[in-house]
Formats: C-alpha cells, structure tokens, sequence
C-alpha cells in the first residue's frame, strides 16, 4: 500500500495579519543586509586608509633607517682621516649623538608595535 500526503498552503487573504508580519521581518532582514554592505564598505575604506598610512611610515622608517647608517659609516670614516685629538673627539660625540638618535628611533619602534600573538 502506497500512501501520499500532500501539503498546500494557502496565503490568507490579502492584507492578513501573518502577511504583514511576513512582510515586517523581510523589510527588517532587508535593512540589516543593507546596514551590514554599508558598514562593511566602511570598514574596507578604513582598511585602504591605514595601508596607506602604514606604507608611508615604513617610507619614512626605511629612510630614517638607511640615513642613520649613511650617517655613522660617514662619521666611521672621517675617524679614520684624522689623529687630532679634538677633531677625534667632535667625531667622537657626532657618533655618540647618532648613536642616541638610533636607539630612540628603535625604541619608539618597539613601543608602538604591538605584541605578537
């Protein structure tokens, strides 16, 4: 023996009372869907924004970086072109001073990079 059941559904009539809900919730769903295009356009433009913030700070690190190593092979040489005590001593401090200025670019680097996960 062989059975089948099937199942209708008939809409109610028009303007029901289930069929504005129905039409409630899809209007709602509708608005979320819209809100979340939006946010997430948003946030992509913000995401586009800080790479370019981020590849221009690494330009400038880049170039902080190869200066301050032009810098001290500069002062390395001109050590070695003189014996005269107090021009050795100017170099002296130069180099102390590149030095300094190395160590606090290093150390702003560290300070702002966040933690590995």
């Amino acid at each position: 023996m062989e059975l089948t059941i099937h199942v209708y559904l008939h809409p109610g009539p028009l303007g029901s009372s289930a069929d504005q809900k129905l039409d409630a919730i899809f209007r709602a769903v509708a608005a979320l869907a819209a809100k979340e295009t939006s946010m997430n356009a948003d946030v992509s433009a913000k995401l586009d924004d800080l790479r370019q913030k981020v590849a221009a700070e690494t330009a400038v690190n880049q170039g902080a970086v190869t200066l301050l190593n032009g810098l001290s092979a500069q002062i390395a040489a001109l050590r070695s072109t003189t014996t005269d005590p107090t021009v050795l001593a100017a170099i002296d401090d130069l180099a102390a001073g590149v030095s300094q200025q190395t160590a606090d670019l290093a150390a702003a680097v560290i300070a702002n990079t966040p933690a590995a996960m």
